[in-house]
């Protein structure tokens, strides 16, 4: 009798522990002000630049940022100050009004102005800045296709130079981006080939799962090495970290991301030195 007294009672702690996880809590999100989102990349490559401006909306409304429109966008060089204006067919896109390029070494200054993000009535202007860094020049590429796990491996060879450095590897099919999603790319730092030849190392993957990615014969496959600052690396870090599912109960909590943009806004204001070398995809042998 007391064994099944106690088999009952093992029984009903179980169903209360079940019943307790599944419980409904409603949870209050409050309002809260909006802020400046804040997207760009400044590239070596001789082309208009962008500058992409939104505006945050609140965590309840199920809607994309808004445009910000109106907005003067201005870039200096520590030479020249390039006039962004907004485009005609794209609203909050900011573009160069001349191509020009990033130059490796030069610290750019974004200059954003003629805002009212609070909706107080006066004006606000934020700023952020990026150093362009030195990228590793790609003297070529190998392409090696792994049948036992169904992807193609990209590998570069290069003198990597000296002192600390920041890579984005990315991935190009026929002049396209295989992902041009930013939580997805590939990014390191030189720690294991600081000034060194990198002789072959492996630095991005086209999976065959992916139709954007999955390479036929005859494509062009080209490697972009982008040379990024540290701040940029550890805002992709975050990135990463905030939209994958972490599948730890003893992870942290949500945090916002870093930004170099003054004035509580949010994204990133970056400047990318691109080192390029492509190869003709062979086919996937055996």
């Amino acid at each position: 009798m007391k064994s099944i007294y106690l088999f009952l009672s093992q029984w009903l702690f179980v169903l209360i522990l079940f019943s307790a996880c599944t419980e409904r809590i409603p949870l209050e999100f409050g309002s809260t002000y909006s802020r400046l989102c804040v997207e760009s990349i400044i590239t070596t490559d001789t082309m208009v630049q962008k500058v992409v401006l939104k505006q945050s909306r609140s965590y309840d409304v199920n809607r994309s940022p808004n445009a910000l429109t109106g907005a003067k966008v201005t870039i200096n060089d520590g030479f020249t100050n390039f006039l962004f204006k907004e485009s005609a067919d794209s609203p909050g896109v900011y573009m160069s009004t001349n191509e020009f390029f990033g130059v490796q070494g030069r610290t750019y200054r974004l200059r954003i102005e003629n805002v009212d993000i609070d909706q107080n009535g006066e004006m606000e202007v934020y700023n952020a800045s990026s150093t362009m860094q030195y990228v590793m020049p790609l003297d070529s590429i190998t392409l090696f296709y792994r049948s036992d796990r169904k992807y193609t491996e990209l590998n570069c060879w290069s003198q990597e130079p000296e002192g600390k450095n920041w890579y984005v590897f990315r991935a190009m099919k026929n002049g396209k981006l295989a992902n041009d999603t930013a939580s997805n790319w590939f990014y390191q730092k030189d720690d294991l080939f600081n000034g060194h030849y990198t002789n072959g190392i492996t630095c991005q993957f086209l999976r065959d799962e992916k139709a954007n990615e999955k390479p036929e014969l005859g494509d062009n496959i080209t490697l972009e090495v982008c040379a990024v600052n540290e701040d940029y690396f550890n805002f992709l870090n975050a990135l990463r970290s905030e939209t994958r599912l972490q599948g730890n109960p003893f992870g942290g909590p949500p945090a916002n991301l870093p930004t170099n943009v003054s004035g509580k806004a949010v994204g990133f204001f970056a400047t990318f030195a691109i080192s390029r070398a492509s190869k003709k995809f062979a086919g996937r042998g055996n």
